[in-house]
């Protein structure tokens, strides 16, 4: 029995084996209709809000971020505008459905009502749904503030940052988890980066009072240009920050310690950041100069502090510790120190790639290879990359005219990705079939006329791999159902991929999978 156990699982008989995909293996249909009232949420914040959006001639808010939650099921979208400039005087949302509910018609798309709304006195900007936890959402502010809730809880509300010089004091752009073997739980810690150049990380043990860790992406003026400031570059006296508009972390397994970062701009950086030890710490304190006892957190801002500053930091800190009275220090002790936000926040180590000739709307790394990530952009451009590469090895148009507004990789198949288009289109690539046409296109509804409503975000199910998600500019959420041909892996699909990262010969590349 042994012996035949042991032939089975080296045998190679089925090895070229492939389903044939049936007659509808392209086929896309509309899942799902999911609406939010805002206009409700708008009123009972009172006339105020109604009057502005009653001068803009729009009442519902839009949808800015959709993310799925970490078993598939439930679909979780934030609210707020992507057209304002200024204050912020309007409530965002946050909503949740069970996309999967049963429908009274198998052939119609259903129209759901979510089962859980979560208001917020800004904007809601971007969201992210937690990898392990199916009831914990991280949002990111118009204001430019951080916020987690626990959807299944009573008090709902698990942490939300300040708005300071320190944090973010313009709206959060993008929100992350990743994986941290220092952290407790769960052991992931929220990343979010927004339009002041700042990459802050956040950890829920203290309901996001401060970062815990954090980073600069700056530029200096050169001429009539802007060029970024490296670590290994001396840094100049003037200095701008650079406005980030999406950032998305590299596929290495769990630990991870590089993303690729896109600006308002057009301009496409991989930052790797510095990896510390737990475990020598104390060393590094007392080697800055450090006298008193430092916990954890503290310490491990030190250590990543610039070398040539970790001294003055340290006595910054200590000095302001000591005239409190305090022998110990503490996250909030450093902050409270105020100082030199140069310390605090060091700047990456950066890698930059060819810019977009526009504001990079979407990025996403490939959750199949950790060199790849896709970028699309206001030029109307997706381009595919390879981390090791500036320049790009592969750009789609979807549209002959028109910016594009988000990018998704599929979870299911490598070569699959989507772009929206501000048009009202969903193009959806397959590589191993063209480079040069989308094997389908989506239609987001006109019902307020001719391009009147767009997809702002994109997000593929995770779990339940043929399902894709789609948020517009009218408020509604999408959910498409995609055929078998685009939902399930191929045969050296993955090999397919890597050839695409390491050689740019996408003909060859094709052909070898026909």
């Amino acid at each position: 029995m042994e012996g035949l156990l042991q032939s089975n699982a080296t045998s190679v008989a089925f090895k070229e084996y492939a389903p044939a995909p049936d007659e509808d293996s392209s086929h896309v249909k509309l899942h799902a209709i999911l609406q939010c009232n805002t206009e409700a949420l708008l009123r009972a914040r009172g006339q105020s809000a109604m009057r502005e959006s009653s001068q803009r001639g729009v009442q519902s808010l839009q949808c800015t971020g959709v993310s799925w939650n970490s078993t598939g099921s439930t679909l979780a979208a934030s609210y707020g505008r992507l057209n304002v400039a200024g204050w912020c005087n309007e409530p965002g949302a946050l909503a949740c459905w069970n996309a999967f509910k049963r429908s009274s018609s198998a052939d119609e798309a259903a129209t759901l009502t979510p089962d859980v709304v979560f208001d917020h006195s800004s904007y809601l900007m971007c969201l992210c749904c937690h990898p392990t936890h199916p009831a914990i959402v991280a949002a990111g502010s118009f204001n430019g503030e951080v916020l987690v809730w626990n959807t299944a809880a009573d008090d709902p509300l698990l942490g939300v940052s300040q708005i300071d010089d320190y944090f973010h004091r313009e709206p959060v752009t993008q929100v992350a988890w990743v994986y941290d073997m220092d952290e407790q739980g769960e052991g992931y810690r929220l990343v979010s980066t927004s339009g002041d150049g700042k990459i802050l990380c956040w950890s829920l043990r203290n309901r996001l009072a401060y970062p815990v860790e954090g980073y600069a992406l700056l530029t200096a003026p050169a001429g009539n240009r802007r060029v970024l400031i490296s670590k290994l570059v001396e840094r100049p006296l003037l200095t701008i920050p650079m406005s980030s508009s999406a950032l998305s972390f590299f596929s290495e397994g769990k630990l991870v310690s590089s993303l690729v970062v896109g600006s308002e701009a057009g301009a496409l950086v991989k930052c790797t950041l510095p990896v510390t030890s737990s475990a020598n710490l104390k060393e590094s304190t007392a080697a800055a100069g450090g006298m008193l006892q430092w916990d954890a957190d503290a310490a491990r801002l030190l250590q990543k502090a610039p070398r040539s500053r970790q001294h003055q930091f340290c006595q910054r800190v200590e000095r302001h510790a000591q005239s409190h009275g305090q022998s110990h220090v503490t996250l909030e002790m450093v902050f409270d120190a105020r100082p030199d936000a140069d310390a605090l926040y060091p700047v990456p180590r950066l890698f930059a790639y060819n810019a977009h000739l526009g504001p990079v709307t979407g990025l996403q790394c490939s959750p199949f290879h950790r060199a790849a990530f896709l970028s699309c952009g206001a030029d109307g451009t997706a381009r595919v990359h390879s981390a090791l590469h500036t320049r790009a090895v592969l750009t789609l148009e979807p549209v002959l005219d028109g910016a594009l507004t988000a990018a998704a990789w599929s979870n299911a198949r490598p070569l699959v990705l989507a772009v929206a288009c501000s048009r009202g289109q969903v193009s959806v690539f397959d590589l191993g079939a063209s480079t040069m046409a989308p094997v389908a296109q989506l239609q987001v509804p006109q019902e307020g006329g001719p391009l009147s409503t767009a997809a702002c975000a994109l997000a593929f199910n995770p779990k339940q791999r043929a399902f894709i998600a789609a948020g517009c500019n009218d408020g509604t959420v999408l959910l498409w159902q995609l055929g078998w041909g685009l939902s399930n892996m191929r045969q050296g699909e993955m090999e397919a991929l890597e050839q695409l990262c390491y050689n740019t010969d996408v003909l060859a590349l094709q052909k070898n999978l026909q």
